[in-house]
Parts: C-alpha cells; sequence; structure tokens
C-alpha cells in the first residue's frame, strides 16, 4: 500500500526496469521457439495509478500506466 500511494505522489519523471519472472513461447512459420526472459526499460515516465487508492487492499492486484514525458525512451531486451 506503501509503494502504492508513494507512486501516485510521484510527479517528476523517473526510470523503470521490469524484468519478465520466466521464458516465453512463440511460434515462428509453424515452429514453437521458447525465447529468454524479457526486460523492459522506461525512462521519463511518469507512474499513473488507474485504481482508487483508497479502496486498495494488501494483495490487491494494481495496475500502473506508465506516462512518457518530454526525452522518453523504451529498450526492450532479452536476457540470455
Amino acid at each position: 500500500m506503501k509503494i502504492v500511494k508513494a507512486l501516485n505522489e510521484l510527479s517528476e519523471p523517473i526510470s523503470i526496469k521490469m524484468v519478465q519472472q520466466s521464458s516465453e513461447e512463440i511460434h515462428l512459420f509453424g515452429v514453437a521457439v521458447t525465447i529468454p526472459p524479457k526486460t523492459i526499460c522506461f525512462s521519463s515516465v511518469v507512474p499513473k495509478v488507474t485504481k482508487n487508492i483508497d479502496t486498495i487492499k494488501c494483495d490487491d492486484v494494481v495496475k500502473v500506466e506508465w506516462i512518457p514525458k518530454k526525452n522518453f525512451n523504451c529498450l526492450v531486451c532479452y536476457e540470455h
């Protein structure tokens, strides 16, 4: 809950890194291929909590929209 409130209070752009916890399977030309975990890095974003923070309870899933700001950058890479 404290983290959600802290995110909601941010007004200056920040950088964030999100790492996928497991591999993913995709299909290329009819062949199943396992790709390694994905890492996504955003720079110059402001978080927007999409749920009313007063109604959030422990263990709730809270969606966060990352609003791009000036000099926004997104990097997607795969771990190996």
